[in-house]
């Protein structure tokens, strides 16, 4: 396959990973769904990580985590499962996932 169509197709060298980032809360309630996402937010920022998704006490935390420059490594998913276990979450779930997997799940 030629180069131009790789990068097109997002394959190979150009493939992108990034991170779905899901969790929910022992005791749904503001104070433990602002303190999550507040402490992802910071280590996204540190990581020069960005995060977008949804997000609600009762519901969870929902986020996929994109790098600014480059991919998603298996080190920013550890941190961002460290972080989350430290915190009054339940089932918290990191997983790397490329660009297909992304856009099949939309």
């Amino acid at each position: 396959m030629r180069k131009r169509l790789r990068k097109k197709l997002h394959v190979g060298e150009f493939q992108r990973t990034y991170c779905q980032l899901s969790c929910g809360f022992a005791i749904p309630s503001d104070a433990a769904f602002a303190s999550a996402l507040d402490a992802v937010t910071d280590l996204c920022e540190a990581r020069g990580l960005a995060a977008g998704g949804g997000a609600g006490p009762v519901h969870g935390l929902t986020l996929v985590i994109d790098a600014r420059k480059g991919n998603v490594t298996e080190a920013d998913r550890v941190a961002l499962l460290a972080c989350l276990h430290d915190l009054e979450t339940v089932d918290a779930v990191a997983r790397l996932i490329d660009e297909g997997s992304l856009l099949a799940e939309l």
